[in-house]
């Protein structure tokens, strides 16, 4: 997906449409993609915490996806969306997203990377200078989401081998 243009604007938001491309399916420079890793990953390794106190792989991805929804609702205008809701659904309990599921949870992370690439699709030149908050863009809050992305898939992987290497 790329949108046909030479300004600026139009070759940002195709720099950006590539980075959440290659970080979810494409050809990721850092290492594997968020899927290489997730389809790897049973029920049983998604809900299993490493120690007492710290995140699933699967409360990760939640965590992820949550912070997928904030740029979503962004992109929508819906700036209040996160304030409204961090405190929730930030991370939630792991009871929680058991009963959701895991494929459920990796179909929802689907979803938000379709409607990424359908909203980064449909920006404007001026959209990527639009405040969310005084003094902080749409362009800055995009970058965020796909530096945040990268954060996580590293503390996924390294979550795999630490679990991993507990039961071998």
């Amino acid at each position: 997906m790329s949108i046909p243009s030479n300004d600026t604007s139009a070759i940002k938001i195709n720099h950006f449409i590539r980075q959440f491309e290659n970080f979810y399916s494409g050809e990721n420079w850092a290492s594997d993609t968020m899927m290489d890793k997730l389809n790897i990953i049973d029920d049983k390794l998604a809900f299993q915490q490493p120690y007492p106190g710290t995140h699933s792989i699967a409360e990760l991805v939640w965590h992820v996806i949550y912070w997928r929804s904030v740029l979503i609702n962004a992109f929508e205008k819906n700036y209040k969306y996160k304030t409204e809701t961090v405190d929730e659904l930030n991370f939630v309990p792991i009871s929680d997203l058991q009963v959701k599921s895991w494929t459920t949870l990796k179909n929802e992370l689907a979803q938000s990377q379709h409607t990424i690439l359908k909203k980064l699709g449909d920006l404007k030149e001026s959209d990527l200078s639009a405040e969310y908050q005084p003094g902080k863009t749409m362009e800055y809050m995009i970058q965020g989401v796909i530096h945040h992305d990268y954060y996580h898939l590293g503390q996924i992987g390294i979550v795999k081998k630490i679990i991993n290497s507990q039961t071998s």
